[in-house]
């Protein structure tokens, strides 16, 4: 059993076994006690965004929410790059973040890209999370047909539904 969370991670609540071969399926309810199910360990470095595209306008929004784990401990910001056919073609960056947790930091920023709609299939978006104390290496993902993974679902999802801005975690590496 899950607890749904639009925003974030679905949070295992419990779980309930039985033997398939013991049901009578002529019903349709199955009660139980639900077992307590011990969280797996988040170490991973994660980060929060969203994506929307408006075709009329041919522009693309990326709005970089927040992130988890970080091992930055000192005013963490985000680098973003539209690619466009493997190149980058603009740069931007969000604010650093001066807070009691740097590790977990929420940013809430929007940023939009000119993007015409027979480049959306080529494009996608490289994003870095670093700090200017230059700690370690930057950790970072990236979001578009050639990406693989979480990366190509959330572009696909982002080109099914136009003007509707889908949110997705991405591990950071």
């Amino acid at each position: 059993l899950l607890d749904y969370d639009r925003f974030s991670h679905d949070e295992v609540v419990g779980e309930i076994r039985f033997l398939l071969n013991t049901l009578d399926l002529s019903g349709c309810e199955l009660w139980g006690d639900l077992i307590a199910v011990r969280k797996p360990s988040e170490s991973s470095s994660e980060l929060l965004i969203s994506l929307s595209y408006l075709p009329q306008a041919e522009r693309l929004t990326v709005v970089v929410m927040k992130a988890k784990n970080l091992s930055i401990s000192h005013e963490p910001f985000v680098k973003l790059y539209l690619l466009v056919n493997d190149k980058r073609t603009k740069k931007r960056k969000t604010s650093a973040i001066r807070a009691l947790d740097p590790t977990n930091p929420i940013w809430n920023e929007a940023f939009t890209f000119e993007l015409p709609s027979s480049q959306l299939q080529d494009a996608g978006v490289e994003l870095f999370v670093t700090s200017n104390e230059g700690e370690g290496q930057d950790l970072g993902c990236g979001v578009g047909l050639r990406e693989g993974g979480s990366g190509t679902q959330h572009w696909q999802d982002l080109m099914q539904n136009n003007r509707k801005p889908i949110a997705m975690w991405h591990v950071l590496r």
